[in-house]
């Protein structure tokens, strides 16, 4: 695959093949994804009517946490895709998450951007 040898030739498999580099990149990935899930269930509970107290302008300050969240993932995932392409490309599970996330980052450009 083009994929997995560009990632050979860049450095980045050997990286991710050292003894830290791969849990490395699971830790900023899950804490990438306890930002964004955070962030989003704080507005989620925030339209359920819970904490009325708390304003929307406030909580919209927790926004650029949320995209660093986005961000931590995907540059996180493209890491565990490009080392191991086989292992998640043919994945169907890992084929409707990649959309579901491009939906999300189109919904992030269009309304936080």
């Amino acid at each position: 695959m083009a994929i997995e040898q560009w990632a050979r030739d860049t450095g980045i498999f050997a990286m991710m093949n050292t003894k830290w580099g791969w849990p490395i990149a699971e830790i900023i990935h899950f804490f990438g994804l306890c930002l964004l899930i955070g962030t989003v269930g704080m507005f989620d509970l925030r339209m359920m009517g819970v904490a009325r107290g708390v304003t929307m302008k406030e909580l919209h300050r927790l926004v650029p946490f949320g995209i660093a969240g986005y961000a931590m993932c995907v540059v996180t995932g493209l890491l565990f895709v490009v080392t191991a392409p086989g292992q998640y490309l043919y994945n169907p599970a890992m084929q409707a998450k990649i959309m579901l996330m491009g939906v999300a980052g189109v919904n992030m450009a269009v309304f936080y951007g």
